[in-house]
């Protein structure tokens, strides 16, 4: 059940570097 937080945690990751690249 772990995924679910690692993937909330990737879309953190991906939403933070997309707002860094605009």
């Amino acid at each position: 059940m772990n995924i679910s937080i690692r993937r909330n945690s990737w879309k953190s990751v991906w939403k933070g570097k997309s707002s860094c690249r605009n």
